[in-house]
């Protein structure tokens, strides 16, 4: 949260682990939980998320909810033990990426990392998860696209990834600027796309190996969905072998523009459909970006309801990292019953009348937080 000018509310957050929070979650009709269990903080820090994430999950278990534990896959906090690691993302000039600011981007195919990462899977599921999200999974930096070009931090030159790059590509070097139009640009693009989906498939395979039906999901950005393959690295026109969904951050509620055309997430969505073993969501994400956005109305998250049902996806719903008065807050707030209840009235309809209706609860425990276990202990912050 220090990321943040805004204050955090202990008591509100502290909800989201205890049973008249799960209990809340489940009354507007969810049948899964997505709990943030490493934000990307180095063990020393991060020990006591670990112990408050064992926690919920055993108290939304009691509630009827599945849960789903969010780790951090390719982003990490330069603090504590972290600060002397090797393995950030660089830029052509060897500069650290930033994913935000105090966090930096990691390089996917680093083994440290991969290690780190995996070892995050196992804390999630030594806690008795029924899943693991790995949310954002970025190579190297995203860039923009302008004109066939990518401009920006695009990739990742780490030595260790132009050593692999050269390797694989008869001593080639990554280009330094990612031209659409050239061919050793794109044969860059499509190396870069299949190191993310071996990685991916290796930590999915790391989950099925200790948890053999562990749902393994991603969570992803999609402001611009159809160049997921080229900012990111990750190509969605291929499956991910052991990724059973995708849920997409998707900003854009369905609207019809002056010019008669529909803005909507169904390309995107329907992209991903096509791949029977791999079932996409959609999440209503924030619009101004984390921290900065008020709750959604009552009436966003009923059109949110309402794409899920028209495209057959799952849904998903955003309920923490939302700002009131300059203070953080969440959708289990008793101010937002007005949601809670559309929700819950809607989620029930789904139930009743669409054949395999699915829906996931939103991450409500925020992933900048992390805080101690102890009844009347207060939350440490970081």
């Amino acid at each position: 949260m220090r990321s943040f000018n805004a204050a955090l509310d202990d008591k509100l957050y502290d909800l989201a682990h205890d049973e008249a929070g799960a209990q809340r979650v489940a009354e507007m009709g969810f049948n899964w939980v997505h709990l943030v269990c490493s934000a990307g903080y180095p063990p020393e820090i991060e020990e006591v998320d670990w112990v408050a994430f064992a926690r919920a999950v055993r108290v939304y278990h009691q509630a009827g909810l599945q849960v789903s534990g969010i780790i951090q896959a390719t982003n990490c906090v330069f603090a504590g033990s972290y600060k002397t690691k090797d393995w950030y993302a660089q830029d052509p000039q060897g500069n650290p990426i930033i994913f935000m600011p105090g966090r930096y981007v990691t390089s996917i195919i680093h083994p440290e990392w991969q290690a780190e990462v995996q070892a995050r899977i196992q804390t999630v599921l030594e806690a008795e998860a029924d899943g693991v999200t790995l949310a954002y999974p970025w190579y190297g930096g995203a860039g923009l696209l302008w004109r066939g070009t990518l401009l920006g931090q695009v990739g990742c030159y780490h030595p260790l990834s132009q050593e692999q790059y050269a390797e694989a590509a008869d001593g080639a070097a990554i280009p330094p600027l990612l031209d659409l139009r050239d061919l050793d640009s794109l044969a860059y693009l499509h190396w870069r796309a299949a190191q993310l989906r071996a990685t991916l498939a290796t930590w999915a395979a790391t989950a099925h190996a200790q948890a053999p039906a562990c749902h393994v999901s991603i969570l992803q950005s999609a402001p611009a969905a159809q160049h997921l393959g080229l900012a990111l690295g990750l190509d969605l026109t291929q499956p991910i072998r052991g990724i059973a969904g995708v849920i997409f951050e998707t900003r854009t509620l369905p609207d019809l523009r002056q010019n008669g055309t529909l803005a909507s997430n169904a390309p995107l969505l329907g992209q991903v459909k096509a791949h029977p073993q791999t079932t996409p969501a959609t999440l209503l994400g924030h619009e101004q970006g984390t921290g900065f956005d008020r709750v959604h109305p009552a009436r966003a998250f009923a059109r949110q309801v309402s794409e899920a049902s028209a495209l057959h996806v799952p849904l998903a719903v955003q309920g923490a990292d939302y700002l009131y008065h300059r203070q953080f807050t969440s959708l289990l707030h008793a101010r937002y019953k007005a949601q809670q209840h559309t929700l819950g009235r809607l989620n029930a309809w789904g139930k009743r009348t669409l054949n395999g209706w699915r829906v996931v609860s939103p991450p409500v425990h925020s992933q900048f937080t992390c805080r101690q276990t102890s009844p009347g202990t207060a939350g440490k912050k970081h």
